[in-house]
């Protein structure tokens, strides 16, 4: 029963990395298509788009910063999230800059 339980918290583990990665995906694609939008002149898709990428940075930002989720990261897990975040407020920042 232990070995089960070990097992069962270890796939726990896993699927939590698993979804930082999707959430991540799915803004950098938001971010992506907004860009498209603003540029064939679509711009309340666009607002639309970009405001579903900001809230998947949202989560993933309040995923990281939750330290009973985040200590169950492993330390490169970690650093490729955080890299990957930087990068992201980057491209969701220009994104803010093409409004104006």
């Amino acid at each position: 029963m232990r070995d089960l339980f070990t097992k069962t918290k270890a796939e726990f583990h896993r699927q939590q990395s698993s979804l930082l990665q999707v959430e991540l995906a799915m803004c950098w694609r938001n971010a992506d298509l907004a860009s498209r939008m603003y540029h064939a002149g679509n711009h309340t898709v666009a607002e639309r788009t970009i405001a579903d990428a900001e809230s998947s940075y949202a989560t993933v930002v309040q995923l990281m910063s939750d330290p009973a989720r985040a200590k169950r990261l492993t330390i490169k897990a970690t650093q490729e999230f955080t890299e990957k975040l930087h990068a992201l407020r980057g491209r969701l920042n220009d994104l803010k800059r093409l409004r104006n």
